[in-house]
């Protein structure tokens, strides 16, 4: 009851400053959505700050009350849900532009590609978004959700935003049963504080469902992949890890761990060839069809590689921001990074990548939680909070409750501290936290077992 009561005391506070903010639609507004005045921001981080430590609280002390109460928090969970699918997203406009690029296709006939949302300037969502001169840089997979989720809903534009949460939010909740089932096989008894973590976690519930991010697709047929490798349905895992990279391109960093974890576990040399060859072939299958009426050639790829070059200030990965801070001149500040990324830390990730590949000693599940961690770290130029939720199924999956908990913290305090002061707490303060824990470990494992000898 004391979650439920301060879980919509939470949403109840956002929905009611939502409206008061913005209404439902931001045509008339001239500042992104996120944009808000100091006094929203104080109230903002108090009670995200107010909802993470209610959530510890019930973690940590009342596990017995998760075991008792499964069908009481399925019916929070799904109503908490349910109230951010009608509450505008607060802290990211993304949204609005996925929706101007399904609308490209299933509306105007357009190749989004090909085409940016700005040459349809007089479009409800194309008023409403960031970055509208530029074309779709997700991969296929996405480009046809979006079409269709904006083509069923042609006939009522107004209501296209809730189309597209209320489709959040059904995969967010397959991604929680998914959970509930990978960990029930990985590690039996701790299934349910395991679901809770992911199901009430504040910033998956917010970034998947309040903003609609499009990660959540990306994530679920992540999951769902590690699904088939816990339960060794090996033949689904790397057609599911390939669909998920089309989502959005990073998950494809797990393809090449995933199948060599699974040829390692073949026996024979003829069974292992075959494995390969029919990857091969469904891999070939699943992308000539993804991309097969939408293919652009080379424009295909050249909004999402000007993604990745593109260095905004705010944003400024952990490397950068010592520059940020002191270089006024934005050509030199922009040659340095692009040097710096070019040249030294995308090619240590690449090195990091393949000796994390070719390890033998650690599991799938660490392989690519490292992986992961590296992109972000070492390739990314700028690194937005969201980024790290592609490593919360690893985190659960691997039984890392304290780090998921810091991670989950840290990102929400940033949110607030729109610049690079405020990424500068994400950076650094996690890794300090989690240093200082390994210490501790290290202290009490070996520390003491010495000292008794």
């Amino acid at each position: 009851m004391l979650l439920f009561v301060f879980v919509l005391s939470y949403i109840g506070f956002c929905f009611m400053l939502g409206f008061y903010y913005f209404g439902y639609s931001r045509v008339s507004l001239k500042v992104p959505v996120y944009i808000f005045d100091d006094n929203f921001r104080v109230w903002q981080l108090l009670a995200i700050v107010i909802f993470i430590v209610v959530i510890y609280i019930v973690y940590y002390y009342r596990a017995e009350f998760l075991k008792k109460n499964k069908t009481k928090l399925a019916m929070t969970y799904c109503l908490v849900s349910l109230i951010l699918v009608f509450i505008p997203p607060f802290f990211s406009n993304d949204v609005y532009r996925v929706i101007a690029l399904g609308r490209l296709s299933s509306i105007y006939h357009e190749n989004s590609y090909k085409v940016a949302p700005f040459q349809y300037p007089d479009d409800m969502f194309t008023k409403q978004s960031e970055w509208r001169n530029q074309e779709n840089h997700y991969g296929p997979v996405w480009y046809w959700v979006g079409h269709f989720l904006t083509k069923s809903s042609a006939s009522f534009p107004q209501y296209t935003m809730i189309v597209f949460k209320m489709f959040a939010f059904l995969i967010n909740t397959l991604s929680v049963v998914l959970v509930y089932l990978v960990v029930k096989k990985l590690a039996p008894g701790c299934e349910i504080q395991a679901t809770y973590l992911y199901a009430f976690n504040p910033w998956i519930l917010i970034e998947f469902i309040n903003n609609a991010h499009n990660d959540y697709l990306m994530i679920f047929f992540g999951i769902l992949g590690i699904y088939f490798f816990v339960y060794r349905k090996r033949y689904l895992v790397i057609p599911l890890l390939i669909v998920s990279g089309l989502v959005k391109y990073v998950y494809f960093l797990l393809v090449p761990i995933a199948l060599v974890e699974l040829v390692k576990k073949i026996k024979t040399l003829a069974r292992k060839i075959q494995f390969l060859l029919v990857n091969l072939l469904l891999g070939f299958l699943i992308v000539y069809f993804a991309y097969k009426d939408i293919w652009a050639g080379r424009t295909t790829f050249k909004s999402l590689f000007l993604q990745s070059q593109i260095f905004l200030l705010p944003y400024a990965n952990i490397f950068y921001i010592p520059f940020v801070e002191t270089i006024k001149d934005r050509l030199t500040l922009f040659f340095i990074v692009s040097y710096l990324s070019r040249f030294i830390f995308r090619p240590l990730f690449f090195i990091g990548y393949l000796i994390n590949l070719i390890n033998s000693k650690k599991t799938f599940l660490m392989k690519g939680l490292l992986a992961l961690v590296m992109f972000i770290i070492l390739f990314q130029i700028n690194v937005r909070q969201w980024d790290s939720l592609w490593l919360v199924p690893f985190l659960i999956f691997l039984q890392k409750s304290d780090e998921l908990f810091l991670l989950t913290i840290t990102a929400l305090i940033a949110y607030p501290m729109f610049n690079s002061v405020g990424f500068t707490v994400f950076y650094i303060i996690l890794p300090a936290i989690l240093i200082f824990k390994l210490l501790k470990t290290i202290k009490e494992k070996y520390f003491y077992n010495y000292v008794q000898q």
